[in-house]
């Protein structure tokens, strides 16, 4: 019997025709987002420790990773309608401010009069979605009123955990006034958990950071930069208890009056600092709580003089095991370095100039001088500038390769993957 069709007569579907266009669950799309926009760490605010899995990357590539971050959403959510659905959940996950512009624009977008009909599935207002919050401002075109501005915006993010407010780099602070920041913090202070200030733009006063600090008993991470700030300024008040500080990172050359003794920071274990103020670092924590460091982070000047410093330091926090050692560039990086008690090594550079193989002959062989007998792990820390040198410093990368085959430690990039 013949199968085919009648003149004006419908046969039977073809394969093609019953096969329905693939489609991926809504889940799958918004895996596939976060993996296309992840930054490391970008939403940590349990600890800043460099040899953890998901380590945060240090500022300034921090700063790169997340506006590249920013640019991949934005781009998403304009695909097409559901994409815009699915992706703004991401997008707003982490939001950027880096000009006063960006403030004005995104208040209105939050709290303007649009936004109380700015739903997502129905449920969430982009407020909620907020997580982290960075603001980079011109202290000198920054006034008081831009201040308010951010503050109103603060108060109405209820799941904001991690607020940095860095000022640009190279300019001179305007001293405005932190009032309404600091009330617009406290409001926070059930959610927020990491905390990033630049301190030098405000006129600080004693009360009113004593007043804001003292009330973030939740906080895990603290991070300050503390130049040009009064003498009389008191980094923590007497008898502030934050419970939870897991981590702090002080910024700056700074001489703030001491601490009292009894200050209560029982959870603190990781500690930032410029090589060259340890020593008033330390006089502020105390004995007691320079027992408790366990992973210490230190930014060499190019005038420090490393070796002596950071001996003295690690006799300072005698049970700190991780050291993550920051050098100009890796010219500056000192041999005959001892470091008896650490078991991982961090070590990086803040500058990206390109160095000549002189350079890095000479910082192979201070790395083969090391002294440290306990040592497991050592650790790139920051960009990963060994990728490409079999190619292009074939002779660099033979000698790397060397060095790692003959030590006695693990030798780790900067994501913990051995070499």
């Amino acid at each position: 019997m013949n199968s085919y069709a009648q003149p004006g007569e419908e046969g039977p579907a073809t394969a093609d025709e019953t096969r329905q266009p693939l489609t991926l669950p809504p889940e799958l799309w918004l895996d596939i987002f976060e993996l296309a926009t992840y930054v490391p760490g970008a939403l940590e605010t349990e600890s800043l420790d460099p040899f953890r899995l998901a380590a945060p990357l240090p500022i300034y590539e921090a700063k790169i990773a997340l506006f590249a971050s920013m640019q991949i959403k934005t781009k998403i959510v304009r695909v097409c309608r559901q994409w815009r659905d699915l992706g703004t959940l991401v997008l707003y996950r982490i939001v950027i401010a880096q000009e006063n512009i960006t403030l004005m624009r995104l208040q209105q977008t939050l709290l303007g009069p649009q936004a109380s009909q700015a739903y997502i599935e129905g449920t969430l207002s982009l407020r909620t979605c907020i997580q982290r919050f960075s603001c980079l401002v011109d202290p000198v075109h920054t006034s008081d009123s831009d201040i308010e501005q951010l503050s109103r915006i603060l108060t109405n993010l209820p799941n904001l955990s991690y607020f940095t407010l860095r000022v640009s780099k190279g300019v001179q602070p305007n001293q405005v006034t932190p009032v309404a920041l600091f009330s617009a913090l406290q409001e926070c202070r059930r959610s927020l958990r990491a905390l990033h200030l630049d301190l030098n733009m405000f006129a600080v006063t004693n009360p009113e950071w004593c007043r804001m600090i003292s009330s973030m008993i939740g906080l895990r991470v603290l991070s300050l930069r503390l130049d040009d700030l009064p003498q009389d300024f008191t980094l923590l008040p007497s008898g502030c208890m934050l419970p939870n500080l897991r981590s702090l990172t002080l910024r700056g050359v700074f001489t703030p009056a001491p601490l009292a003794i009894h200050n209560q920071l029982p959870a603190l274990r990781e500690l930032s600092v410029g090589l060259a103020s340890w020593h008033n670092v330390f006089a502020q924590l105390g004995q007691t709580v320079a027992g408790q460091i366990t992973c210490l982070t230190v930014r060499a000047g190019w005038r420090d003089e490393i070796n002596p410093l950071l001996s003295h330091a690690l006799e300072a926090f005698p049970n700190a095991t991780r050291l993550a050692l920051w050098v100009d560039n890796w010219h500056e990086f000192p041999s005959d370095l001892c470091i008896p008690n650490i078991e991982y090594l961090g070590i990086g550079r803040t500058t990206r100039r390109e160095c000549r193989n002189t350079v890095y002959n000479q910082f192979i062989d201070n790395l083969s001088s090391i002294v440290a007998p306990k040592m497991r792990v050592l650790r790139f820390v920051g960009p990963d500038e060994w990728l490409d040198f079999h190619t292009r410093r074939p002779k660099i990368w033979s000698r790397f390769q060397t060095l790692v085959r003959r030590s006695k430690c693990r030798v780790e990039d900067s994501a913990g993957q051995a070499f």
